[in-house]
């Protein structure tokens, strides 16, 4: 029994020893080779440093949106109203619908037009091209450049009222070395056309200093600030619908996300407009074959009648009310379509006043 304790205990020394040796051996390498691991340490946090330094700022706006749904709520919706007026109705988009329209393109071209977000500027601060967007010295409009068309080029801001063109892209001969001096406020004949460069109250604070100037396509700048958008259902349950903007100028992600309701809204609008005039439109036409066939009618009355002889005695007087019973009906029905178009007119006319932009159509 000693014998196997004594066996045990030595066992345990002879590991004890080689973990020792073996820890010793790792540290007998590293430092042989401490310059090398040295290097690669000061060489990755270099890279890092650069990356952090380089890499512009990433800014977040978000904003929450309630998609009113009449059917749900209980008050009277469109597609009653439209009911009651033209014999149709419109269907009632749900709320996955709705998020389907602030992701369109439709909806981000408004905004791209609305916030010229086709042209960007930016300007360098140590290693960082820093966006400028409202606090720009210079912004610049192409009056003749096709949307389709992107230009990239440099403004030298200096302190005569000009600035300077250079370093243009795409290169070609006609822009490779050219250096155009353009007067702020006058238009000027560009390369690409005619241009319109004007100040901004930041002007003054930019002289010497160099911008960078960045026209994108029409199609590339909607599709750009499609992808900056994540647009997504508050909750299953609920009719909200939560929009985040993604973008490196914290002004301009706001503007953006603000922006987006905006066109929302005036989507809306416009789609009740064309509702509206499709509606009165379809009235009219109606109403006019309506009169057309009452005309015909009283022409057919008027011709039995004087066919005939009658004059309202017996069984012709009966039948002569009858006719004329069957005239009144189209009479009242007359009278129907012409409310249903009074009611059409003024929905109209409530639509395109300007004051009622954000209201509901009243029932």
């Amino acid at each position: 029994m000693e014998d196997l304790k004594k066996d045990i205990q030595q066992l345990k020394e002879e590991q004890t020893t080689q973990k020792a040796l073996q820890l010793r051996d790792i540290w007998n390498i590293f430092w042989m080779h401490r310059l090398w691991f040295l290097i690669s340490i000061l060489i990755c946090l270099s890279i890092a440093v650069i990356y952090v330094l380089k890499t512009p700022k990433t800014f977040y706006s978000s904003t929450t949106v309630l998609v009113k749904n009449y059917r749900r709520g209980g008050g009277t919706s469109q597609a009653t109203l439209f009911q009651d007026i033209g014999g149709f109705g419109l269907t009632n988009n749900d709320v996955n619908n709705e998020l389907y329209v602030f992701k369109s393109s439709n909806i981000m071209s408004m905004v791209v037009d609305k916030l010229n977000l086709d042209v960007e500027y930016f300007i360098k601060y140590g290693l960082r091209q820093n966006v400028l967007y409202d606090d720009s010295p210079v912004f610049v409009q192409f009056l003749e450049l096709s949307p389709e068309n992107s230009l990239q080029f440099k403004l030298d801001i200096k302190n005569n009222g000009e600035v300077v063109a250079h370093d243009f892209s795409p290169k070609n001969d006609k822009t490779l070395g050219k250096r155009i001096n353009i007067k702020i406020g006058d238009t000027t004949d560009f390369i690409v056309g005619k241009i319109l460069v004007q100040a901004s109250p930041s002007y003054s604070s930019f002289i010497g200093k160099t911008i960078l100037v960045n026209k994108y396509s029409y199609r590339s700048a909607v599709l750009r600030y499609k992808g900056v958008l994540q647009a997504d259902i508050a909750d299953k349950m609920a009719m909200v619908i939560t929009l985040s903007v993604r973008d490196k100028n914290r002004m301009r992600a706001e503007d953006i996300a603000n922006t987006l309701i905006w066109a929302y809204n005036e989507d809306a609008i416009q789609a009740k407009n064309d509702v509206a005039e499709a509606t009165e439109k379809f009235i009219l036409e109606r109403l006019v074959a309506l009169t057309e066939e009452l005309g015909v009618v009283d022409a057919e009355i008027a011709g039995v009648r004087g066919e005939h002889g009658i004059i309202g005695d017996g069984n012709s007087d009966y039948q002569f009310q009858s006719v004329m019973q069957e005239k009144s009906s189209y009479n009242q029905q007359e009278l129907e379509v012409e409310n249903k178009l009074t009611m059409a007119t003024y929905v109209k006319s409530f639509i395109s006043n300007p004051s009622n932009a954000n209201n509901l159509i009243p029932s």
